[in-house]
């Protein structure tokens, strides 16, 4: 009983570790300094290994430590973790979440996309200056002299092609933000918002990526 005990123990632990490794993939890919959290996962997993070790080294089961006593450590780990996390980061787990899924794009997974002329249509209809917006959706930091980089050659070969990722990518209507325009943040939110384009899926292609 001792010994099914204590693997019973140490299946809990990893278990607990688990989710924990997949919690950090989540938040070390949506905050801006990882290592901070990179060392409090590793001392919380030295933690969890430590606990259910000592336990089955123990050959004395009278003085082992009381397996009522400590199941409840990883999961209050977890708790803890998940729950500070949730309130350092705000709605950054969610948008993690949902990046998963496919349902929302990072500025970082911008590329180039295609835009039915009928949009540009009704843009101009509207007021719209074609030409500034898509100055607004091209690669920053690209423009080379007077010969354009590989990564320019999209913006002279269509005249309806936009550099940009998308903020939201489900159902009917889409959103395509400009690289610079990090929706994620709430502060840049309110002054840049402005910039993003919501387009009906029909009307919106992506092209292949550029080798």
């Amino acid at each position: 009983d001792w010994y099914l005990n204590g693997w019973i123990l140490y299946s809990f632990f990893t278990i607990s570790n688990f989710l924990l490794f997949l919690f950090q993939l989540i938040i070390i890919d949506n905050t801006e300094n990882p290592y901070g959290w990179l060392i409090s996962f590793g001392f919380i997993y030295i933690i969890n290994a430590t606990i259910p070790t000592v336990f089955l080294q123990s050959k004395d089961s009278n003085s082992a430590v009381n397996l009522d006593n400590i199941w409840y450590i990883p999961t209050i780990l977890v708790l803890i973790v998940i729950t500070i996390q949730t309130i350092n980061l705000e709605f950054q787990v969610t948008s993690a979440v949902l990046n998963k899924l496919g349902y929302i794009e990072k500025p970082k997974q911008k590329s180039w996309y295609l835009i039915d002329k009928r949009f540009f249509d009704w843009y101009v209809q509207d007021g719209g200056n074609i030409n500034r917006l898509r100055l607004e959706f091209v690669p920053k930091n690209k423009w080379v002299d007077v010969i354009p980089s590989a990564m320019l050659k999209p913006y002279y070969e269509y005249e309806n092609s936009v550099y940009g990722y998308l903020a939201w990518n489900l159902g009917d209507t889409k959103i395509i933000c400009p690289e610079n325009v990090d929706i994620t943040k709430p502060i840049d939110v309110s002054n840049d918002i402005h910039k993003c384009l919501m387009i009906k899926a029909d009307y919106l292609q992506p092209l292949p990526k550029i080798k």
